[in-house]
């Protein structure tokens, strides 16, 4: 796994889960905060990836890192690289 991280080119991303959309397409909410300049308050963004998935068995709630690669399809360029915290629904 480390080497892997130190080796590829590309920016790593970590998210959650949101939506699984077909047998390889996952759904993945990135937050983020953002300052605004001008009245110096602290915003949450948050924008939704379609994510490749080829093997890994996750579940919605599941924290996720990801990794940015070549366009698979229009709108997905993302692949999953390993699934952070599994989602424990009690």
């Amino acid at each position: 796994m480390k080497k892997l991280l130190v080796l590829s080119k590309g920016h790593f991303l970590n998210g959650l889960i949101v939506r699984l959309k077909s047998k390889n397409t996952i759904v993945v909410k990135i937050k983020r905060l953002i300052h605004h300049k001008k009245y110096r308050k602290v915003l949450s963004k948050s924008t939704m990836l379609l994510v490749h998935n080829d093997g890994f068995f996750c579940f919605v709630g599941d924290r996720v890192l990801i990794k940015e690669c070549s366009p698979i399809s229009k709108r997905k360029s993302f692949i999953l690289v390993d699934v952070l915290f599994k989602n424990i629904v009690v």
